[in-house]
């Protein structure tokens, strides 16, 4: 049996994953130039990747955000009220980056 075969696509590492894989692909990066970047291996990142989760220490997944310019939000849920402000403070901030569709 897969591993995730019992996870739906609606559970949060199923969800996460896709996110992180759909950024490192945007991001022209294979898993091993992640590895490279983050010092996460590339077994975890595929791990990661595939919903089957990884020990990847909260620091290290930040480094992954970074390395493949990724922000992961839950698809579902629209951003809160409160948080709504500050991202469009950070949208306006000049990052040298081009904005994202």
């Amino acid at each position: 049996m897969h591993p995730r075969s019992d996870r739906p696509p609606t559970h949060p590492l199923v969800a996460v994953g896709g996110q992180v894989r759909a950024a490192r692909m945007h991001a022209s990066l294979t898993q091993r130039q992640v590895e490279d970047l983050t010092g996460i291996d590339q077994t975890s990142v595929s791990r990661l990747e595939n919903g089957r989760g990884s020990n990847t220490p909260l620091g290290r997944f930040a480094l992954l955000l970074a390395a493949i310019d990724a922000e992961i939000r839950p698809a579902d849920r629209p951003v809160p009220t409160w948080i709504a402000p500050l991202l469009l403070a950070d949208e306006g901030h000049d990052s040298g980056h081009e904005p994202r569709p």
